[in-house]
């Protein structure tokens, strides 16, 4: 095939009177882009976890604009991947899906050397993905940065606990302190010791005047769903879930102890699973015996533990009888 004529070069219209480029294949249509704002301005997330992300999006224009740091950080990791699943080709969501599966396993509170192994060949996989999709243009230094996120992690430790965003949100917080322009460390000093004064007094004085201390002010709205019910509907678990959840919590915390412990009961299943594979049942026993005395035993003995009714010869009846045979009678008794 001709790439130039046929994928790249533009194409005369119909009058003559302009040229027209072939969509790219990431391309969307304006129903496709307004489903994918709506997803992203229709998404319920729970207090504390993100900012309001619809405030962001506007479906009737088709645009995101103004969003933070933390707010991509968050789109990336859950809801780029049910975004793209609908409006995009297979051959492009795909590795959008993965990128995010990455970023999760990247940002998780245990982190495996061994998974990082396996990170890491993935996210070249991915990055090689995208070379084949998007122009040359779209590959900046943060794109070629998810490379080296897995070694950065193996040398540093988990990275969520060294992200930048509190770090940032203080940094606006003695910012807005700086209310002289001409004194800025003065008034952000000024302010960081009335801010220290105010939080002792609302923790350690008592009085009606003084309002209390909240590191996080709750903001109680309606709770999370289509209908505005404040009651809420009580959920009633069994206790088949009510295990599961507990199970769950308690394998995924990332507790020195309970890893203690997670260690030493895979050491008793282990030590469990040596002895089944040693332990010798009461059949495997008869069978050894049947077989020890089949050499030495007459058929009605190799009868007996075989459970098997044979009809033993007149010779062999004999042969039993006579004095010759006393070896071998002793040896079947102590069969």
């Amino acid at each position: 095939m001709d790439v130039e004529e046929n994928v790249l070069h533009p194409i005369k219209s119909s009058d003559g009177k302009y040229h027209e480029i072939k969509a790219a294949i990431f391309d969307m249509t304006k129903q496709e882009k307004e489903i994918f704002c709506s997803v992203l301005e229709k998404a319920k997330l729970p207090y504390g976890c993100a900012s309001n992300i619809s405030r962001y999006v506007h479906t009737k224009e088709r645009i995101i604009s103004g969003y933070k740091s933390h707010d991509a950080h968050f789109v990336l990791h859950y809801l780029l991947q049910f975004a793209v699943k609908k409006t995009l080709k297979p051959e492009v969501a795909e590795p959008l899906i993965r990128l995010g599966a990455f970023l999760r396993g990247l940002w998780g509170k245990v982190i495996d050397l061994r998974d990082l192994k396996r990170l890491q060949e993935e996210i070249i996989e991915i990055v090689c993905s995208f070379e084949m999709i998007f122009p040359s243009a779209f590959f900046d230094i943060m794109v070629h940065l998810l490379i080296h996120l897995c070694k950065e992690v193996e040398l540093g430790g988990p990275a969520h606990l060294r992200c930048m965003w509190p770090i940032e949100r203080y940094l606006a917080k003695l910012k807005s302190y700086a209310r002289n322009k001409s004194k800025p460390e003065g008034s952000i000093a000024e302010g960081y010791l009335v801010d220290e004064c105010l939080t002792f007094c609302s923790r350690f004085l008592s009085g009606d005047t003084i309002p209390k201390f909240e590191s996080f002010p709750q903001k109680m709205e309606y709770p999370i769903g289509t209908r505005r019910n404040k009651d809420g509907n009580p959920i009633h678990l069994e206790e088949s879930q009510w295990m599961a959840c507990h199970r769950y919590i308690l394998f995924n915390c990332g507790n020195k102890d309970v890893e203690s412990l997670l260690e030493q009961h895979q050491a008793l299943i282990d030590a469990t699973k040596v002895l089944k594979r040693q332990f010798v049942t009461t059949h495997q026993l008869q069978q050894q015996r049947t077989n020890k005395c089949t050499e030495v035993c007459s058929p009605r003995k190799s009868a007996r533990l075989n459970n098997v009714p044979v009809k033993i010869p007149t010779e062999v009846k004999r042969y039993r009888k006579s004095s010759e045979s006393t070896e071998v009678t002793k040896k079947i008794d102590e069969c």
